[in-house]
């Protein structure tokens, strides 16, 4: 089923999931949801639409294991290109993601995610990119992250290529999901664990173009230690600075 020119405007609702899939011109905007379910899903949850927008949104959830924006696949197929996420605020929860990607066989495509002017308050991670070893081959480029404010939030920088939870995949076998052209820049945050930022790509495609600006992430936590960064399979640029000195 194809949908064309879907507009959703000022809801509220105890539990909204919104799931889109072969739409185009998809609008959704001021939207408040206070709901969750058992299973960890709720808010913005699938968004497979060519020029999708989301903004202006504020999305809470009542478990710790709540998706507040979440753009992922379920079917083989994945196409995305041109997706905005401005002025967001959530929390609690898994915070903003894309991925998983690479489970399914089918091309994956995703070009063009941009996540901007956001607030995430107490959720697990930040802004994350994940993919499965063992993965189907796919192409991921044009990701964006930027003007971006998280308060207490864990691995508030993270790209995980190595993404296997309940042990369904052999994690040492590397991801064949390509990652390019992908930048952080104006991020502010007290993190909750002292690895705040990651970049875990794969040995067999490594991340390219990979450009971090301005940052200052730290830690605020039980643990007498400085805010960190991690680095394998990228090389980044930099440009301005960064708090703490990113994979040095």
């Amino acid at each position: 089923m194809a949908i064309r020119k879907l507009q959703i405007t000022a809801v509220a609702a105890i539990l909204l999931l919104l799931f889109f899939s072969s739409t185009s011109d998809a609008q959704v905007s001021d939207v408040t949801n206070y709901g969750a379910k058992a299973d960890g899903i709720s808010g913005i949850d699938r968004i497979t639409s060519p020029c999708p927008e989301v903004w202006s949104s504020m999305v809470r959830g009542r478990l710790p294991g709540d998706k507040m924006i979440a753009i992922r696949t379920r079917t083989a197929r994945l196409f995305l290109w041109l997706v905005h996420v401005t002025g967001v605020k959530c929390g609690p929860g898994h915070g903003i993601r894309l991925g998983s990607l690479g489970k399914y066989q089918g091309k994956e495509l995703v070009s063009g995610f941009w996540v901007k002017n956001c607030t995430l308050t107490n959720t697990q991670n930040g802004v994350r990119v994940k993919t499965w070893p063992t993965s189907y081959p796919g192409s991921v480029s044009d990701l964006h992250f930027e003007d971006i404010n998280m308060v207490n939030v864990g691995n508030p920088i993270l790209i995980d290529r190595v993404y296997c939870p309940w042990n369904q995949c052999q994690s040492d076998i590397p991801s064949l999901v390509k990652i390019s052209i992908m930048s952080f820049r104006n991020i502010r945050a007290s993190s909750s664990t002292v690895l705040a930022l990651k970049l875990a790509c794969s040995s067999k495609v490594p991340c390219k173009d990979v450009v971090i600006g301005d940052t200052n992430l730290t830690y605020k936590g039980p643990e007498a230690a400085a805010a960190s960064s991690q680095c394998s399979n990228a090389v980044p640029t930099f440009s301005v600075k960064q708090s703490p000195q990113v994979c040095a």
